[in-house]
């Protein structure tokens, strides 16, 4: 049996105290709420309004693990150890964007796939482009079928 992964590192600094405690605290409740514990965590309206707006059930708002750095409670380290999903990751930032910094502010952050056993399926990755009032993302797969296409309509031949 093989077992997927995905991950992610990252550090978010410049932030306030409230903010940075917002971002561990809303996470939590986020991945208690996925899990539907009992009781029901209070969810942010930021993050309601984003997930909806994207199609995110709360039953996908698995989140990375989230903490304030260590000496100093302005930063959140942001990582998995196991698995998360980049969308509800990306909710997130957009929820906090929309109530702290709804004007000119975006964050970015990359992830990858990786399987404990060297399947085809089991290695790639993404990036995700976060703003107050939109996201994106891309995949390194759909980059790949992208470029083939490419070539393949110029004439070119894949391996």
């Amino acid at each position: 049996m093989a077992d997927y992964y995905t991950n992610m590192s990252s550090i978010i600094d410049g932030l306030t105290r409230v903010e940075a405690k917002w971002l561990v605290d809303t996470a939590e409740a986020m991945e208690k709420a996925a899990w539907e514990e009992e009781p029901e965590p209070e969810i942010p309206e930021e993050i309601v309004a984003a997930a909806t707006e994207y199609g995110i059930a709360k039953g996908s708002w698995h989140v990375p693990t989230i903490t304030l750095v260590e000496d100093d409670d302005k930063a959140v380290w942001i990582r998995s150890d196991e698995n998360f999903l980049p969308d509800a990751l990306a909710v997130l930032i957009m929820g906090f964007l929309r109530k702290f910094r709804p004007d000119d502010h975006f964050w970015t952050f990359e992830y990858s796939f990786n399987c404990s056993k060297l399947r085809t399926d089991g290695f790639g990755g993404g990036a995700c482009y976060v703003e107050a009032k939109e996201m994106s993302f891309m995949s390194t797969g759909h980059w790949m079928d992208d470029q083939a296409k490419e070539a393949t309509e110029g004439g070119g031949q894949s391996l």
